[in-house]
């Protein structure tokens, strides 16, 4: 079995009479970047163009050919990210994400269940109501109500004899005048009710109407940075010392530094915390709901 890449740099450099303090003057590469090449730890390198230079520089100061030392350096990333991708189909891992929608499918079921059953009570009670009526109308159709006979006129007595025509004084009425018609309660309107005008519905306040995250950072020693604002990547570039940029996103920031050590960065103007020590690389996702996390 061939040695891996780290065993082999670490032995040249051994051979060498060499130690890493020396190695990262010649390299300018931070010592804990490299002992984790020595080690075979991938995962603390920045990545991309920057690891394949790490590689060729130590390959370098060792004695060792760089462009098979980068060739082999290739490889071995290459056996081990189908290593991860297959150990993650075999135990994928469940993110906090992945639980979050779960728990949102078991309440929009649950919903839907007790939805179901109010809707079957509603129409069992309908049913109920209808029938009920429907059986007291026709209780009332069938009871026929009772019917009376007319009773037969009794015979009219014989008018009474007329009394003597006696000469009247005429008759004076007595009944009080028609009292005048009220032309105010006549013409009077009914009273008006002033109903206020209904408020406007409360504006929603949207996403692109809330202020901005804003990133600003600069680099104290060369290093890679890149930058993703609201799932778009609108900045990648391998920056000098003193370099410095400024990106917005309205939903959330995701950062991929190779030295976090040399990324100096604030968030809607105020200073935010390191991102971890120097010459290991990190990356990070800020959103309007964690910024303050990262903040001093």
């Amino acid at each position: 079995m061939t040695d891996a890449l780290g065993t082999k740099l670490k032995r040249a450099r051994e051979a060498s009479g060499l130690a890493l303090r020396d190695i990262a003057v010649a390299t300018k590469i931070s010592v804990s970047a490299l002992e984790a090449l020595e080690r075979n730890d991938f995962s603390r390198l920045p990545g991309g163009i920057f690891s394949r230079a790490f590689v060729r520089s130590y390959a370098t100061a060792v004695g060792l050919d760089p462009e098979a030392a980068v060739e082999e350096f290739l490889a071995e990333i290459t056996r081990s990210e189908s290593e991860a991708a297959r150990v993650a189909t075999e135990h994928p891992e469940v993110t906090p994400e992945d639980r979050a929608f779960l728990d949102r499918q078991k309440r929009a079921i649950w919903l839907l269940q007790v939805a179901g059953v109010l809707a079957v009570i509603a129409l069992g009670t309908g049913a109920a109501f209808a029938w009920m009526k429907w059986t007291r109308s026709s209780s009332a159709t069938a009871t026929p109500a009772p019917t009376t006979q007319p009773a037969s006129p009794a015979p009219a007595p014989p008018p009474p004899a007329s009394p003597p025509l006696q000469a009247r004084p005429p008759a004076t009425s007595t009944a009080p005048p028609p009292a005048a018609p009220n032309p105010k309660a006549a013409a009077g309107a009914p009273p008006v009710t002033v109903v206020p005008p209904e408020a406007p519905p409360p504006v929603p306040v949207t996403p692109q109407q809330q202020d901005p995250l804003t990133l600003e950072f600069e680099v104290t020693s060369p290093s890679f940075v890149e930058i993703a604002a609201d799932g778009k990547v609108s900045f990648s570039k391998a920056m000098e010392p003193g370099d410095r940029q400024r990106i917005q996103a309205l939903r959330e920031l995701r950062i991929k530094v190779g030295d976090a050590g040399a990324f100096v960065w604030s968030l809607n103007g105020k200073p935010a915390r390191m991102l971890g020590e120097a010459g290991i690389a990190r990356s990070a996702r800020i959103t309007r709901s964690n910024f303050k996390r990262f903040l001093q």
